[in-house]
């Protein structure tokens, strides 16, 4: 019994022993065919075996070929087939099958080729609408159809975080979210076949801006012009406040048969421009209707009083005497001096003198004004290299203003007048009164109180020394009120030449 156990034991060892010396087969991976070609119409299968010993492996496509080669594994076989090729040239993709668990032993590559079709089709895609508009609230969804030719697929995608697209079956839909603000806004969305050789194409999404409620309101409740239509402000801009409001403007006479021939309008974008086109020659005012008239059923018509002032034999606003003694203002005066050439008389034999622009001017609130201002007829002035020119010492006295292209005698000023520009308010000679807090404007756009044209008298200019002068005033406006009253201080001389 011993005997047969140990013959087994030996048996068993010898048995172990055999089998430990048996070599092992290398891992390896190998693949037939290497390269397919498919025919243009697709459909039909062909195989590649794979044979792999002692390795596991899998295959890949690289991306995009999916969507016209399939490939399906059975075992050890991979089957191949392609969709019908509508294009007029050939196409290729690459099968990668690769070890999965032994990064020693090559991958291997399958070249496949699909034939061009003999009746190629051309690929197109075409979108309608190529425009969408919507309404700035509660816009209704809209759909864009998508028309294509040929084996592609594609995909839309919105610029704008306020346009959703949701895709559909050759179409679609778009949606956009409330317009916050009262413009309007514009978005794109863009359409990309995945072949590259179809353009991509684009859709353009406006949606107007939200509605507000409606609102209409003028900021002038009656227009009111001077006589004399040179004199200060000719026109004045009627502000318009229109909010979902549409609005129209027009002059009505006050009377039935009258017109408005001495008025004119113009329509701004926030507003209406009157602008006064005559002066009245009648001792009574004059009457229009600015008459504003909108679709908004609750102000359907505004009516706005326009009044030209009657005529007056005055321009004076003054109501006393006017005392400058006790007026603190500055100084300046202005020459034109002839200059060698310019003394042939028989250029224009009339004008042989020159003039002194004289401007006293008042400080009101850090801003300087002028307050008085004439001209000084004198002998005629020439240049000089030292720019050295002094005023006239004289009695000047006022006078009607001189003609156009006559001589103006030395010694004179020319008394103020109505203005033929809205630059100056008195030509010639005139006094302004401003108040001190500036909170109000004259027709002129200045802050004044009084005005007047100075009419008659006189202006004694005394030469101190230097550039200091005395100014003597004895004058009166067109109303009779006194202008009077001694200035001296330094005048700031200087010359146009």
């Amino acid at each position: 019994m011993k005997k047969n156990f140990i013959f087994i034991f030996m048996a068993a060892m010898l048995a172990v022993g055999c089998e430990t010396d048996k070599p092992e087969t290398a891992a390896s991976l190998t693949i037939e065919p290497s390269e397919l070609v498919l025919e243009a119409s697709g459909g039909a299968v062909q195989t590649v075996t794979v044979k792999a010993v002692n390795v596991e492996w899998d295959y890949s496509l690289a991306p995009g070929v999916e969507e016209w080669l399939t490939v399906s594994r059975d075992g050890e076989t991979l089957s191949v087939s392609a969709k019908e090729n509508l294009k007029g040239e050939s196409r290729n993709a690459m099968i990668t099958v690769k070890p999965t668990d032994n990064a020693d032993v090559k991958e291997r590559t399958v070249t496949v080729m699909q034939k061009a079709s003999d009746n190629p089709v051309e690929y197109t895609m075409t979108l309608k609408p190529l425009r969408l508009d919507f309404v700035g609230e509660g816009a209704a969804a809209q759909e864009v159809t998508v028309t294509i030719t040929g084996d592609f697929t594609w995909e839309a995608a919105a610029a704008a975080d306020w346009i959703t697209v949701t895709p559909g079956e050759g179409k679609f839909t778009v949606t956009v979210s409330d317009n916050p603000d009262t413009k309007s806004r514009e978005g794109e969305i863009t359409v990309t076949p995945n072949d590259k050789s179809v353009k991509a194409e684009t859709v353009l999404v406006v949606q107007e801006g939200k509605i507000l409620p409606p609102e209409f309101e003028v900021d002038t409740e009656k227009v009111e012009f001077h006589f004399n239509k040179n004199v200060g402000i000719s026109d004045h801009v009627v502000g318009i406040t229109a909010v979902s409001v549409n609005w129209e403007a027009a002059l009505e006479s006050d009377v039935e048969g009258g017109n408005t021939d001495w008025l004119k309008i113009y329509i701004l974008d926030a507003g209406v421009n009157v602008v006064l086109q005559e002066s009245n020659s009648d001792y009574e005012e004059r009457h229009a209707w600015l008459v504003l008239t909108t679709d908004w059923a609750e102000k359907p018509e505004v009516r706005i009083p326009i009044v030209q002032a009657a005529y007056e034999d005055h321009l004076s606003t003054l109501t006393s005497d006017i005392d400058i003694s006790s007026k603190t203002m500055t100084c300046k005066a202005q020459i034109a001096p002839w200059l060698p050439e310019e003394n042939d008389e028989s250029l224009d034999p009339n004008v042989v003198n020159s003039e002194w622009e004289v401007t006293m001017i008042e400080t009101v609130d850090a801003m300087r004004y002028n307050k008085i201002k004439f001209n000084l007829i004198v002998s005629r002035v020439e240049v000089n290299e030292a720019k050295d020119y002094s005023i006239e010492e004289s009695v000047y006295s006022v006078v009607e203003p001189y003609p156009l292209h006559t001589k103006k005698d030395s010694g004179s000023i020319e008394a103020g007048v109505g203005s033929t520009s809205s630059f100056r308010l008195y030509p010639n000679f005139y006094y302004l009164e401003y108040e001190d807090d500036v909170d109000e404007f004259n027709d002129n756009r200045q802050p004044t109180l009084n005005s007047a044209p100075i009419v008659e008298g006189t202006v004694e200019v005394k030469h101190n020394e230097g550039d200091n002068y005395t100014f003597i005033f004895d004058t009166k406006d067109d109303l009779g009120n006194a202008l009077k009253g001694t200035w001296t201080g330094d005048v700031d001389i200087f010359s146009t030449k």
